[in-house]
């Protein structure tokens, strides 16, 4: 029987999580910290705002580049723009009072993915946790992720620093994790 690591959204962990009978082949659930995920009506907005025409376009990076990122625009000619301001800015701009915010998302305080494994983003709300490019934020839960995460380390597939308590913003979504 193969096995998997499941990466998504908190609200898509919490699924997985609740139907484990039906997912026991998912061995691992990782979580992308999440803060409302913009709708189809926030983009169809952006690109009317930027006179740019959906068909034009092979895709979009919302969060390109450094942080904290700037929404570029990919053609279908193979050229590419970068939009003014960065995602937060437009994030801001055209989400005031939620307008285009998934109606579901509204009610969510799943923001870190309590229920996965690993949660992992860019803490670009805080900005003591700016680090240069490539860097992420991990909240490893149990001793199995843990250990496939020294076990990267140790093959040098990724680098870690732990971060302690001295340094972690005290907030109702972080909380110091024992291993037992």
């Amino acid at each position: 029987c193969k096995t998997y690591a499941f990466i998504g959204l908190p609200c898509f962990t919490r699924f997985i999580k609740n139907k484990k009978s039906k997912y026991s082949n998912i061995k691992l659930t990782i979580s992308l910290l999440c803060n409302q995920a913009p709708s189809c009506s926030f983009k169809k907005h952006l690109l009317k705002d930027n006179d740019v025409k959906e068909k034009e376009l092979e895709g979009i990076d919302y969060r390109s580049g450094k942080h904290p990122g700037r929404i570029q625009l990919f053609y279908n000619n193979g050229n590419n723009k970068i939009l003014d301001g960065g995602f937060p800015e437009y994030w801001r701009k055209y989400n005031y009072e939620y307008k285009f915010a998934p109606k579901c998302c509204l009610k969510c305080n799943l923001y870190e993915g309590l229920e996965s494994d690993i949660s992992a983003g860019d803490p670009w709300p805080l900005p003591k946790y700016n680090k240069p490019e490539g860097w992420t934020k991990l909240l490893v839960r149990n001793n199995y992720a843990m250990n496939l995460i020294h076990q990267a380390h140790c093959e040098n597939y990724i680098y870690y620093e732990e971060d302690d308590s001295q340094t972690m913003p005290k907030s109702d979504f972080i909380r110091k994790q024992k291993f037992v």
